[in-house]
């Protein structure tokens, strides 16, 4: 909606593309430092211990060391800062607009901001205390999280853009079967770890770690299923289709 024209789109597409190679390579590339800063030994906490102990060791030893690591510190809050306020935002707004405009659609606006508001301040406190009590269950989750998104909506998506002969049972079930790939996956890997002497917790937590494998392939099956099933269901109409790829709209 706030595309200015097409060479926006142009230079937004190259912009956005070198962002994410810098980030993407400079993160990874960060990483493999750290075996050779901390001598190749995992930090007493675990993997979420091994960026704050590699920076404090590359920079902890001179004062100017130090007050670059006091700026990254800066920049690393005001990061989540802003992820934390842009996310409680949409969160509040969405549950406001699409949930209670829907049940009461007579809603005044002043008490649908109030109820926005509202709902900012639960969402801030829950996040205060997943961080405060830390509750691990909240990382494996989102290790699928990302997984089951992921594998739900990348053979649509990249289809829809590709094809025109893309249907709409077809998005659908590459939708469902990505999903379903990934639960499946998740199920057998927990029931092969839930084992005499095992909770059904920790089974859990020994299946999350091959999330990233078990979204690779929900993937690669919502991404082979789309094309398939479009063979064999109903098509738009060429009106629709043409509108749907239409360069400009007038």
């Amino acid at each position: 909606y706030a595309v200015k024209n097409d060479q926006a789109v142009k230079q937004g597409a190259v912009i956005s593309t070198v962002f994410a190679l810098i980030i993407g390579c400079g993160a990874y590339y960060v990483g493999t430092l750290a075996r050779l800063v901390l001598g190749n030994k995992l930090p007493e906490g675990g993997y979420d211990a091994i960026m704050p102990e590699m920076l404090i060791k590359a920079f902890s030893d001179s004062i100017a060391g130090s007050v670059l690591l006091s700026v990254i510190l800066l920049l690393l809050l005001s990061a989540s800062m802003s992820t934390l306020s842009s996310v409680v935002l949409s969160s509040a707004s969405a549950i406001t607009i699409d949930f209670f405009k829907v049940i009461a659609p007579k809603l005044q606006q002043s008490t649908t901001i109030l109820l926005t508001r509202i709902m900012c301040l639960v969402f801030v406190a829950f996040s205060f205390l997943f961080a405060t009590f830390k509750f691990a269950i909240i990382v494996s989750i989102m290790s699928y999280s990302w997984g089951i998104v992921a594998g739900s909506f990348i053979g649509p998506f990249m289809w829809g853009l590709l094809s025109k002969k893309i249907t709409k049972a077809a998005a659908w079930c590459g939708m469902a079967a990505g999903f379903l790939t990934m639960i499946l996956q998740t199920i057998i890997a927990t029931s092969g770890n839930y084992t005499d002497g095992v909770t059904l917790y920790t089974a859990f937590q020994l299946a999350s770690k091959s999330s990233p494998q078990f979204g690779v392939v929900s993937m690669l099956v919502s991404f082979l299923i789309v094309p398939i099933v479009s063979l064999f269901t109903k098509k738009f109409d060429s009106k629709h289709v043409e509108n749907c790829f239409a360069e400009a709209i007038d």
